[in-house]
């Protein structure tokens, strides 16, 4: 069957969403489907490109202005339209591509007999936002999946929070989480018996607690702050603060931490191949926690290093305590603080086959090829 896969990202050089995106059109193509990506990448002139064997086009107009790329936005239905109606296309994926996208692509599939299936992967919660429940990208995101994501749907599901949730309203549904493909993969390690790394990779405040990861690491002896660096990549020093973590706290740290700012991916895996673990906490009580599945633990797992983090989504299904990961049994700083203790107070040989079994987890759990059928099932159903 010939699939279309269609979002507002910027594909194929995009973020997390883009890489998902272009999982699932490998799913597909393996399954035997005529797999297209249609997105807001760089212009493409109109004509569809190929990126590691997968067709895509973008949709931007013309133009390095805002005012290009506002209209992109704004006509982005009338023109991906044309480009249905012309490919006459027998499944259509789509993410979260606004309401207005949505009501047209509903629409659309319903009179056509297309199978329209939505890609679900967040749901925000209102302490996400300045103004809570009232702000405007959480209230969007309410109405998506409250309203309008019905029956005239089938769903991928990141989560089991989001596949039960549609599972209950009676909608199809498939849980799909982070996948990977072997080239992901990356046993080579190059980390030091003397320096324990850490890695906090991110944006301080939207998902991540910036804040209690340096306060615990603050509460750490002088001591033991000489064993350690502290990897921040992502975002600056100055950001941080800007986040509003106290400036004390890094100077206590100043010896032991690097801010990398934002660098390109091949420098992420660089920088996770000198690192003992990464780092991440998130309040699993929010809505946002349980929804979502962390793209970075798949990705540090996928790189042969175990997490420090507590059990957020899903995780408790692929992390276990001392065998790919450092559990943190409580959202606070003290409870991340002793898990930082144990990590220091581990052997170089304990450290060396936490990173073997991460590894083996990420080639055991996450492969995409594991949940083929899963996506196959989901477009087969005929009831």
């Amino acid at each position: 069957m010939k699939v279309v896969i269609c979002s507002l990202l910027k594909f194929p050089e995009g973020d997390a969403g883009a890489i998902r995106q272009k999982k699932i059109a490998m799913m597909l193509k393996d399954i035997g489907h005529k797999v297209c990506v249609v997105g807001l990448g760089k212009y493409t002139g109109k004509k569809i490109l190929q990126y590691e064997g997968i067709p895509y086009l973008s949709l931007r107009i013309f133009g390095e202005k805002k005012w290009s790329k506002i209209r992109s936005y704004l006509f982005y239905w009338i023109h991906l339209k044309k480009f249905l109606v012309a490919e006459n296309p027998d499944i259509i994926i789509m993410d979260d591509m606004g309401l207005s996208c949505t009501i047209f692509l509903k629409k659309f599939c319903a009179s056509r007999n297309i199978i329209l299936i939505h890609d679900s992967v967040e749901w925000y919660s209102p302490e996400q936002f300045k103004y809570g429940k009232f702000s405007i990208r959480y209230l969007r995101k309410d109405i998506l999946n409250r309203f309008l994501i019905d029956k005239h749907f089938r769903v991928i599901a990141i989560s089991r929070y989001l596949y039960d949730y549609y599972s209950s309203k009676g909608i199809k549904c498939a849980y799909i989480p982070i996948v990977i493909t072997e080239k992901d993969l990356c046993e080579e390690k190059h980390t030091s018996e003397d320096k324990i790394a850490y890695t906090y990779a991110g944006q301080p405040g939207k998902k991540d607690f910036l804040d209690v990861i340096v306060h615990a690491f603050s509460l750490l002896s002088d001591k033991d702050l000489e064993k350690i660096r502290i990897n921040i990549v992502g975002c600056s020093e100055e950001q941080v603060l800007n986040s509003g973590i106290d400036k004390g706290y890094l100077e206590k740290l100043k010896n032991s931490i690097i801010f990398y700012g934002r660098v390109p991916h091949d420098k992420v895996i660089e920088i996770l191949k000198k690192t003992d673990f990464t780092i991440m906490m998130r309040q699993s009580d929010q809505r946002y926690a349980k929804a979502g599945f962390p793209t970075k633990v798949v990705e540090s797992l996928s790189n042969s290093t175990p997490v420090i983090c507590n059990i957020s989504s899903d995780l408790g299904d692929f992390l276990k305590d001392e065998y790919n990961a450092l559990i943190v049994d409580d959202f606070d700083e003290y409870t991340l603080y002793k898990t930082l203790k144990r990590s220091i107070n581990s052997t170089y040989s304990e450290r060396r086959t936490f990173c073997e079994n991460a590894f083996i987890t990420a080639k055991s759990k996450f492969l995409y090829k594991y949940y083929i059928n899963v996506l196959n099932a989901l477009i087969e159903d005929k009831e």
